[in-house]
């Protein structure tokens, strides 16, 4: 027998151009009737993508932005990322990926590469987000200020695994898209030679 939950009703409690938020009445596997809160984007591209986040390379050096998050109540150093615009192909340097990376540091990357796709949060959030490898020229980036970005940096590899072991790093957009990289080979060589040094044993 298949463990699922059943929806049998949906309430919209709110819903604005960013977010909706439902509250279902639901059928749990043992037979139980209740309720179910979720969120989702009110926009997404007909795949359901709902953002992308960029994992972004000046030669061998990685981006990273300190942006304050309200939610948190904290800065968060982290990579770029934006909400999907409808009506753009996705991984296209026009599209999304390259318009999350002017954005967030203020300039288009010359290429980028889907490395794969994160759902963020499974158990409340439907939203599927892309993560993107793109290439940027130079070290004259300037984050938005009205976004709450403090700076704009560029990190070594060692850097990022090093932040990521001691808790300086803990956006998930980041740990899933340092974990593709890792997947795809694209840190592979470095990774081989630092990670053994950090790990506690």
């Amino acid at each position: 027998m298949e463990r699922i939950i059943t929806r049998l009703s949906r309430e919209i409690v709110y819903k604005d151009k960013y977010l909706t938020l439902n509250k279902d009445q639901v059928k749990f596997p043992d037979g139980r009737i209740g309720s179910y809160v979720s969120v989702e984007h009110t926009q997404k591209t007909p795949s359901g993508l709902v953002g992308v986040a960029t994992l972004g390379f000046v030669e061998d050096k990685i981006i990273t932005i300190k942006i304050f998050r309200y939610p948190i109540g904290e800065f968060s150093k982290e990579i770029p990322r934006g909400f999907v615009k409808k009506k753009r192909r996705i991984g296209e340097r026009s599209g999304n990926s390259g318009n999350c990376g002017r954005s967030e540091v203020g300039k288009m990357p010359y290429s980028c590469t889907l490395l794969g796709y994160v759902y963020p949060d499974t158990g409340i959030f439907s939203g599927k987000v892309g993560i993107f490898m793109a290439n940027f020229n130079g070290d004259d980036f300037k984050g938005d200020e009205k976004e709450g970005i403090a700076k704009v940096e560029l990190n070594s590899t060692e850097e990022i695994l090093s932040d990521i072991l001691t808790g300086k790093i803990q956006d998930s957009y980041t740990l899933a898209a340092i974990t593709f990289a890792l997947a795809n080979g694209v840190l592979v060589d470095i990774s081989r030679h630092h990670v053994g040094g950090l790990l506690p044993r």
